[in-house]
Parts: structure tokens; C-alpha cells; sequence
């Protein structure tokens, strides 16, 4: 079962939110279809978002867009977690970079499409 996930919002080819979870991961598409079908474009409405549709938990979560964070874990992120947030795909949880579920929604010319 997936447990680790990684949705990015990527516009002209830079991420500008990343979401990052720990934990029921396997939620991962039914959060994408709702993010496609709402837009949202904050961090705040996006974090509201993942936890009422089950998308990580409160200690696991990370929300970020290129200049700020909501992380309510116990101890501080790694560093890893600004240096890669341009890499979509790349999940700073590991070292490796590699979680078991990986959406990116680029959104060009209004149109979201999934990869």
C-alpha cells in the first residue's frame, strides 16, 4: 500500500507547490482529481485540503510554495526540502528522493493536465 506522496504544481516549467506527505499517500488521487476541480492556489486552502481527504497527517505533512512552509512535525525539515523543491518528482523525505507515489499537475495556458 502507498504510503508516501508527492503532488507538485508545476506553471512554466518551475514547481510552485509542492506537497509532500509521510503517511495514506494512497489518497494521492482522489486529492489530484479534487485539486484539478477546485484550482486552489495557496498553500492554506491546499493543506486544509489534504487532511480532510486523508493526504498525510498533521506530523508528516508539508506543504510548501517557493517561500513558505506548513509543517506542524516535532522537529525541524532537512534543508533538502528547499534545495529540491524545483525537482517535482524529487521527494526530500529520503536522501534518495523516491516515494511511492508521484503526481505532477503542470498548468500551462489554464489547462491542468496530470503526468
Amino acid at each position: 500500500m502507498t504510503t508516501q506522496a508527492i503532488i507538485s504544481l508545476v506553471r512554466n516549467g518551475h514547481t510552485f507547490i509542492k506537497i509532500i506527505c509521510g503517511c495514506e499517500g494512497y489518497n494521492s488521487e482522489k486529492l489530484v482529481e479534487i485539486i484539478k476541480d477546485s484550482r486552489p492556489d495557496n498553500i492554506q486552502d491546499i493543506y486544509k485540503m489534504d487532511l480532510e481527504n486523508k493526504f498525510g497527517c498533521r506530523e508528516c505533512l508539508v506543504v510548501m510554495d517557493d517561500k513558505k512552509v506548513i509543517f506542524n512535525g516535532d522537529e525541524p525539515l532537512d534543508p533538502l526540502y528547499r534545495d529540491t523543491f524545483d525537482n517535482p518528482s524529487f521527494n526530500p523525505r529520503w536522501k534518495l528522493g523516491i516515494a511511492d507515489s508521484v503526481t505532477v499537475l503542470k498548468i500551462d495556458n489554464q489547462e491542468w493536465i496530470e503526468e
